[in-house]
């Protein structure tokens, strides 16, 4: 049968190959209740993780959900008490800025890190070098 297999796939393409199958794996020596038992108890668990999510937007993103949820449509000078109130709009929790910190730690090879930067002024190229 692998015979008859290899031969009808090279008919098909002459450098196909055909990889061998593999065997069927022998019954369980543990029974599956022995196993789930064994993992479902805290004895045997070595240590506990929490996983949170946080979702980061550039800052451009940022600015379309607040104009989008306080109804903005600007073209042109932003006034500033707009500004002001998306200053403060912009909450970060110490959880955020611990996974943001980790995430962009690398900053050139970090794709968080230029999405963090872009839409914002930094002072790097602003030195005047006498």
């Amino acid at each position: 049968m692998r015979e008859k297999l290899r031969r009808g796939l090279q008919e098909l393409h002459l450098e196909s190959v055909a990889i061998q199958f593999l065997p069927k794996p022998k019954d369980p020596v543990i029974p599956e209740q022995v196993v789930a038992e064994n993992i479902s108890n805290n004895v045997n668990v070595e240590r506990f993780e929490t996983v949170e999510t946080v979702s980061v937007y550039p800052m451009k993103q940022y600015a379309e959900i607040f104009k989008c949820q306080n109804n903005i449509s600007i073209n042109g000078d932003i006034p500033e008490a707009t500004r002001q109130s998306f200053v403060k709009s912009l909450t970060i929790d110490k959880n955020q800025c611990e996974i943001i910190c980790c995430k962009t730690i690398h900053q050139g090879s970090s794709k968080i890190w230029y999405d963090q930067r872009s839409g914002r002024m930094s002072y790097e190229g602003k030195i005047k070098h006498c």
